[in-house]
């Protein structure tokens, strides 16, 4: 039987990056930067979560991009109203 040699591992390394989720009253911010929704955050990179005025986060503001999936420590971040839409709805 001949001698065959293997065949060389033609494999990708590359990292996948993450896009910014939609939400509803918040925004993302990278670097001090607001993101728009559906923009790109390369791999392990990490973004930061707020809400608009008059709602407060509800979860960890913080989320590192980790191939191409959002992880964070605790809850996703979202946005809740505040006490004071409550009151003005009620």
């Amino acid at each position: 039987m001949p001698y065959l040699p293997l065949m060389p591992c033609v494999c990708v390394f590359g990292t996948v990056p993450c896009s910014v989720p939609e939400t509803s009253h918040g925004r993302y911010t990278f670097n001090g930067v607001q993101v728009p929704e559906r923009a790109t955050i390369g791999h392990a990179e990490v973004v930061e979560f707020s809400c608009s005025h008059g709602y407060n986060v509800l979860g960890n503001p913080t989320l590192r991009c980790w191939y191409g999936e959002w992880t964070v420590t605790g809850a996703r971040p979202e946005c809740q109203p505040g006490e004071s839409l409550h009151a003005s709805h009620s």
